[in-house]
């Protein structure tokens, strides 16, 4: 099994939201399969906000966050134990009275190391997306950066990396949430992972909002075009009727 090389926090969250990934494409067994996920996703989601794999949640935040009780919090971080996903510390400080710390065991998955990473987005393989019409080139540039990258950015960063202005750069960094291929974590923005069947339903979806967008601005260009065309035949009229009264 090839292990991730960790160099800084970027690279622990890389490998977390990968899993994060893999976790809710993952089977659970038996009636409590559902609440242990939602457990899991929530210490992954600690552990990409810190970026560690230690983390201390304590039962009353995960209750809180779940949507379930302390007791069954606790079972459940048993049976995540059991299972092979998290493991207890027992050494390190504790930050918080009586919350345990767990480590989530990234090595359970199968992964490359991140130095051989396939960073390139799959989307920019899809020429017709990135037309004016459509997602437009400043968002295509933008995620050129973002998927080249094993660190997540904010907007200054990106601005600076791509030599795009504050609006364009805010512009594309909305078009792109919007269609959820990047995701924000405070001020700093990654691209989500996608799989094959994302990727096919993403294209056609935008393809097909873009262009009904461009056969909308098509109407609407042809409609000012006829106005003025209507005004100027008007205006040459008025000023050839003004001429004969004048005569």
């Amino acid at each position: 099994m090839n292990v991730p090389i960790i160099k800084n926090r970027d690279d622990v969250r890389i490998v977390l939201r990968k899993m994060r990934t893999g976790v809710k494409r993952a089977h659970f067994e038996a009636r409590t399969g559902k609440t242990d996920r939602a457990v899991l996703l929530f210490l992954i989601k600690q552990g990409i906000e810190v970026g560690a794999y230690n983390v201390y949640p304590g039962t009353r935040n995960i209750s809180v966050d779940v949507g379930i009780s302390k007791e069954t919090a606790s079972k459940s971080l048993i049976r995540l134990k059991d299972a092979g996903w998290i493991e207890r510390q027992s050494s390190g400080r504790r930050r918080l009275k009586g919350a345990d710390i767990w480590r989530i065991r990234f090595e359970s998955f199968q992964y490359e190391t991140i130095d051989d990473l396939d960073h390139s987005h799959p989307l920019l393989a899809y020429a017709d997306i990135w037309t004016p019409s459509g997602l437009g080139i400043n968002a295509q540039r933008v995620l050129q950066y973002l998927s080249a990258t094993t660190a997540s950015m904010n907007v200054k960063e990106l601005m600076e990396i791509t030599s795009l202005g504050r609006k364009a750069t805010y512009n594309a960094v909305a078009k792109l949430s919007g269609w959820g291929i990047i995701a924000k974590e405070g001020k700093r923005y990654f691209v989500e992972p996608i799989t094959p069947q994302e990727l096919e339903y993403l294209v056609k979806s935008i393809d097909k909002r873009y262009q009904l967008n461009l056969k909308r601005r098509t109407k609407e260009s042809l409609y000012r075009k006829e106005r003025a065309s209507n005004r100027s035949v008007f205006q040459k009229n008025w000023v050839e009727e003004k001429k004969l009264r004048l005569e």
